[in-house]
C-alpha cells in the first residue's frame, strides 16, 4: 500500500531529530532509517536531517522545522511520478532529482504552493510568511491572489499569507 511504500532514506541525521510514520508512534530519526509515504519529520532547535529519495532527490532539513511526506510517487523504469512536501514550519532545501526534472516536485506551505523544476530551491516558512529561494531551475509559487515563477539563481519571492499576492522577484543582497 501507498501509506507503507519506502520513498527514502535517512542519510544524516543531527540529534534530536523526530519522525512519525502512518498510525504510528514518535520516534527519534537515526541514519539509514526508511522513510516511507505520509511520513512526518519534526526537528528540534538543536536538530537537522537530510533525506535522500529513490528518484535521487534530497531533502536537507533545519532545526525547528516540521514537514510532511505528504505524496511521493515514482517509477524508476519511466522516471515518472510527483513528489510533495507540506512544510508547515521551519526551512528546507531541496536538490531536484529525476521528478524535479519533469517537473512533479512541490513545496506547498499555508501561504503557498511552490513547484520546482529541474532545480534548488530554499523555502523557509514562518510567522511572516513564506520565503523561497530559487537556487537554480525554475520555481512557480502560486497561492490564492496569483501566480509568479523565478527562473533566475540568487533570486527570492516572498508570500505573507494565502490571500497577498507573491512579491515581484527580488536578487538576494550578499
Amino acid at each position: 500500500p501507498a501509506s507503507a511504500q519506502q520513498v527514502g532514506t535517512a542519510t544524516a541525521v543531527n540529534p534530536t531529530s523526530e519522525s512519525t510514520k502512518p498510525g504510528a508512534t514518535t520516534i527519534n530519526l537515526t541514519v539509514g532509517a526508511n522513510i516511507v509515504h505520509k511520513e512526518r519529520i519534526h526537528t528540534t532547535p538543536s536538530g537537522t536531517v537530510q533525506l535522500l529519495f529513490v528518484d535521487k532527490s534530497t531533502l536537507s532539513i533545519a532545526p525547528n522545522t516540521n514537514l510532511l511526506i505528504d505524496e511521493y510517487i515514482y517509477d524508476p523504469k519511466s522516471n515518472a511520478g510527483h513528489m510533495l512536501t507540506n512544510l508547515t514550519e521551519g526551512a528546507l532545501r531541496f536538490v531536484g532529482g529525476a521528478l524535479s526534472h519533469q517537473g512533479e516536485a512541490s513545496v506547498t506551505t499555508q501561504d503557498a504552493a511552490i513547484g520546482i523544476r529541474g532545480g534548488t530551491v530554499t523555502v523557509v516558512r514562518g510567522p511572516n510568511g513564506t520565503k523561497v529561494i530559487d537556487h537554480f531551475g525554475i520555481m512557480t509559487i502560486t497561492n490564492g491572489a496569483g501566480t509568479v515563477t523565478i527562473s533566475r539563481p540568487d533570486f527570492f519571492v516572498t508570500i505573507l499569507n494565502w490571500n497577498s499576492p507573491p512579491s515581484d522577484p527580488q536578487r538576494i543582497s550578499q
